[in-house]
C-alpha cells in the first residue's frame, strides 16, 4: 500500500443531517522533543487531544530513503491494531515540519526508568512482560520484524502501567525488501543481526531474552537463556510460545477423583448445547461486561464497567468452562462513552445493530477482523473519533435490505478505509452512507471485487487505491462519492452500472488501456465535468444510457488516441459526444 501526504484546511465546517460538525485540523501547543538520527519528534495538540509527530529533521527533509523510510514504517505501524503498541492515526504534511506521521502521545517512562523509579513488585514486572510479548505476537503475526527491540523503545505508562511499544522505524516486512538495511542496539542484538543475515521473529525473541534478563534479574534464567541461544533453531519458535513458558505450572499433584470428576463433567458438557442466563463477566483491570452462553459460545449482550480500552478475549470463562467469544449483541455498547478504543477477538463472528452506535470517544483504527462474518445497522453511527476502518474479514455480509442510514453515519473523522489483503471481495454496501469524513481508499493486493454499493456516497473521497488483482468495478461501487479527479488503471476491464456513476465534484476522468466495457449509468449525474479520456486503441462496449450529461452545461471535450479516432467516431454512442484525438 502507498500513501500520499494529506494536507487538510482547517476549520472545515460539515452540515449533516442537521447537525454540524466544527474540525480543527490544526496542531498547536508544539513543544520540540530531543531525539537522535533522522527523526524529528514534535509533541501537539489538535481536537483538545495530545499528538506525538515523528518527522525528519530538516537536513533530511528532502532525502528520498529516509521519506521511504518514514512512509515504511507508517504503513507497517497502521495494521497493527494492539492496546500495547503506540497507536498510529495518519500521515499527514504539517505546516513547518512536514511529512509527519501522527500518533498517540504517551506520557510515560522508558523501561529502564520504569525499574529505577517505580521499583516495581515482581507480579507488576510479570504483567509487564507478559503484554510485551502479547505485543510481539500480535506484530510477528502481520510478518513484521522490530529489529531494534529494547528498554528504550518500550514505554510504561504512568497511569495504570502498561506497555506501549514504539519506534518501529527501524521494523521490517517481508513487502519492503528495498528497504533493508543493518539495524540494530548492539547489547540486544541476534547474532544473525550482526552478521547481517534474514531475520525472522527469533531475532526480537533474542532481544526479549535480554529485557527478560534486566527486568527480572535471577528469574526464569533458563527461559532467558533459551531466548538467548546462539543457534536460532533452539531459541522458542514465538512469542506465544515464551508465554506459554513462563506461565507453566506444576499440576502433577491434583487428586485423581478431582481429574476424573473434571473429566465427566466435560464430556457431560460436550453433549449438550448450554445456555446461561446473563452474567457479570470481570476483565481484570476494572472493566466488567454483560455475558450469556448461548448455546456453548458467548454473547456479550451489555456492560457493567467500562473505562478507556477495551480488549475483548478470545475465551470467556463461565463455571469449568472456558466458552468462545462469538457475538456482540443489538446495542450492548450503546452510547458507552466511556470507551476510547475496542480490540475484537479472532473468534468474534457476529456484531449486532447498534452496538457501538453513540460510543462518541471511540476511536483509532477500527479492525473487522478476519473471521467476523456480519455487522448490523447503524453499528458505529455517531462514533465519531474513528480514525480508519481496516477490513480483514473476507466472509462479512450485512442484511440485503439495509437501513438508509448504514453502519457508519457519521462517521466525520474516519478518513481512511483500508481493505487488507485478506479480503478478495468486499462486502456489499459496507461503507455507504459513511458519507463525510471519508478521504483515502486504499485497496491492498489480491482483492478482486467490490461488493455493490460497498463505497457509495462518500462525499469528502479525494484518492483511490487500485490493486494489480482487480480487473471489475461492480454496481455503484463509487456511485456519488465527491472525488474531483479519477483515473481508472490499466488492469480495469470492466464497469459494471453506475459503478463510477454520480461523481458530482468530478471534473476529469480517465479510462485505462485494458477498459473492455462500460455499463450504463457510469457518466450521469457529473455536474462538473470538463474532460473525458480514454486510452484503450479499441472503443469500449458501451450501451445508449452510458452517457448522459448534465444538460445545462456543455458537454465534456472526449478525448481519445489519435490513431484510434475514426474507430470511436464510427460507434455510433461515441459518434454523437465531442470527440478529439491527441
Amino acid at each position: 500500500m502507498k500513501t500520499e501526504a494529506v494536507n487538510d484546511s482547517s476549520g472545515r465546517v460539515i452540515d449533516n443531517n442537521s447537525e454540524r460538525y466544527a474540525l480543527e485540523d490544526s496542531f498547536t501547543n508544539r513543544e520540540e522533543i530531543p531525539s537522535e538520527g533522522y527523526n524529528r519528534l514534535v509533541h501537539a495538540v489538535r481536537y483538545g487531544k495530545h499528538f506525538l509527530l515523528k518527522g525528519l529533521k530538516p537536513q533530511y527533509a528532502d532525502n528520498e530513503l529516509c521519506l521511504s523510510l518514514l512512509r515504511k514504517e507508517f504503513e507497517i505501524m497502521v495494521q497493527l491494531n494492539h492496546p500495547n503498541i503506540v497507536r498510529v492515526y495518519s500521515i499527514e504534511d504539517v505546516s513547518d515540519i512536514g511529512l509527519c506521521i501522527v500518533m498517540e502521545y504517551v506520557e510515560g517512562y522508558r523501561l529502564d526508568e520504569w525499574l529505577v523509579q517505580r521499583k516495581p513488585s515482581l507480579a507488576l514486572r510479570k504483567r509487564v512482560l507478559t503484554q510485551l510479548l502479547d505485543a510481539m505476537g500480535h506484530w510477528h503475526s502481520l510478518q513484521v520484524v522490530h529489529r531494534d527491540l529494547k528498554p528504550s523503545n518500550i514505554l510504561v505508562t504512568r497511569n495504570g502501567d502498561n506497555v506501549r511499544v514504539i519506534d518501529f522505524g527501524l521494523s521490517d516486512t517481508d513487502h519492503y525488501a528495498v528497504f533493508k538495511e543493518p539495524a540494530y542496539t548492539l547489547s540486544y542484538a541476534s547474532p544473525e543481526q550482526l552478521q547481517g543475515g534474514p531475520l525472522d521473529c527469533r531475532s526480537d525473541i533474542y532481544s526479549f531474552g535480554r529485557i527478560l534478563q534486566r527486568v527480572v534479574p535471577h528469574r526464569y534464567g533458563k527461559i532467558a537463556k533459551r531466548c538467548c541461544r546462539h543457534d536460532r533453531d533452539s531459541r522458542y519458535h514465538s512469542a506465544e510460545a515464551v508465554a506459554k513458558a513462563l506461565k507453566r505450572r506444576n499440576w502433577a499433584g491434583v487428586p485423581i477423583a478431582l481429574a476424573v470428576a473434571v473429566v465427566l463433567y466435560l464430556i457431560y458438557m460436550m453433549a449438550f448445547d448450554f445456555t446461561s442466563k446473563p452474567f457479570s463477566y470481570a476483565l481484570g483491570d476494572g472493566q466488567e461486561l454483560r455475558v450469556q452462553i448461548v448455546d456453548s459460545e458467548a454473547h456479550v449482550v451489555g456492560y457493567d464497567t467500562i473505562a478507556g480500552d477495551l480488549v475483548l478475549p478470545e475465551k470467556i470463562k463461565h463455571g469449568l468452562f472456558r466458552y468462545p467469544l462469538r457475538e456482540i449483541d443489538d446495542r450492548a455498547f450503546f452510547q458507552c462513552q466511556a470507551m476510547t478504543r475496542v480490540s475484537f477477538p479472532s473468534t468474534l463472528r457476529r456484531i449486532g445493530d447498534e452496538a457501538f452506535s453513540g460510543c462518541t470517544n471511540l476511536g483509532d483504527t477500527m479492525l473487522l477482523t478476519e473471521g467476523l462474518e456480519y455487522i448490523g445497522d447503524h453499528v458505529f453511527d455517531n462514533c465519531e473519533h474513528i480514525s480508519a476502518c481496516r477490513v480483514e474479514s473476507r466472509r462479512l455480509h450485512v442484511k440485503k435490505e439495509p437501513d438508509k442510514y448504514g453502519r457508519f453515519g457519521n462517521t466525520v473523522s474516519m478518513k481512511d478505509i483500508i481493505v487488507a489483503n485478506t479480503v478478495d471481495t468486499l462486502c456489499e454496501y459496507l461503507f455507504q452512507w459513511a458519507y463525510w469524513g471519508v478521504k483515502d481508499i486504499w485497496i491492498e493486493e489480491g482483492l478482486t471485487h467490490l461488493g455493490e454499493c460497498s463505497l457509495a456516497e462518500l462525499y469528502n473521497l479525494e484518492r483511490i487505491h487500485f490493486p494489480s488483482t482487480m480487473r471489475k468495478i461492480d454496481p455503484s461501487c463509487f456511485y456519488g462519492c465527491g472525488i474531483h479527479r479519477l483515473v481508472i488503471p490499466d488492469q480495469i476491464e470492466e464497469i459494471d452500472n453506475f459503478g463510477i456513476g454520480v461523481l458530482f465534484n468530478c471534473r476529469y476522468v480517465e479510462f485505462g488501456l485494458g477498459l473492455k466495457y462500460l455499463g450504463s449509468g457510469n457518466l450521469y449525474g457529473y455536474g462538473n465535468l470538463d474532460t473525458i479520456r480514454f486510452r484503450s486503441p479499441q472503443p469500449p462496449k458501451v450501451t445508449a444510457t452510458t452517457f448522459s450529461f448534465v444538460k445545462e452545461r456543455p458537454n465534456p471535450l472526449v478525448l481519445v488516441p489519435a490513431e484510434a479516432l475514426e474507430r470511436y467516431k464510427a460507434d455510433t454512442n461515441f459518434a454523437k459526444l465531442n470527440i478529439k484525438g491527441y
